[in-house]
């Protein structure tokens, strides 16, 4: 207001009627200013909440990338205890097969000596019998120890 508004208001008696506008636009305006700060306020505590969120998703990606690459190490972890239980299904094959024949090798070790002692027994016997026949016949002696005389 004006300085003359001001004073033709106190002559009219209309002040209070001026007056009354003022503090209503007053209280109007603070109604409206605290409005306007509750709303800011309102507004950087979703900006830090955003900020939060974002900074979780940050946290969110990076355990999902450790945890992919855990996984690809789960993985190849899987795929190689497979390829050395097949590995190791084709050794035990081959330990069946060497058994096996060891076993063979084994009982043919055992056996082959006792059969080439008998040979060789059965060989002694028939060239001592042989020996004798074949003396029988040369020497005139005979082999009971009794000496022929000759006369």
């Amino acid at each position: 207001l004006t300085d003359d508004e001001i004073s033709d208001a106190i002559d009219n008696g209309d002040i209070f009627e001026k007056t009354k506008g003022i503090l209503l636009a007053y209280s109007d305006k603070k109604a409206l200013f605290e409005d306007v700060k509750s709303r800011r306020d309102e507004l950087f505590e979703i900006e830090k909440v955003i900020r939060e969120l974002g900074e979780m998703f940050v946290d969110l990606n990076n355990l999902v990338l450790s945890q992919g690459e855990m996984l690809d190490r789960i993985e190849a972890n899987v795929e190689d205890a497979v390829d050395y239980a097949e590995k190791a299904k084709q050794n035990v094959k081959g330990a069946r097969e060497l058994q096996k024949r060891a076993r063979k090798v084994g009982s043919l070790q055992a056996v082959f000596p006792v059969a080439f002692v008998h040979i060789l027994v059965i060989i002694q016997i028939r060239a001592v019998q042989g020996a004798t026949a074949l003396t029988d016949e040369l020497w005139p002696y005979p082999s009971d120890g009794a000496y022929a005389t000759f006369e």
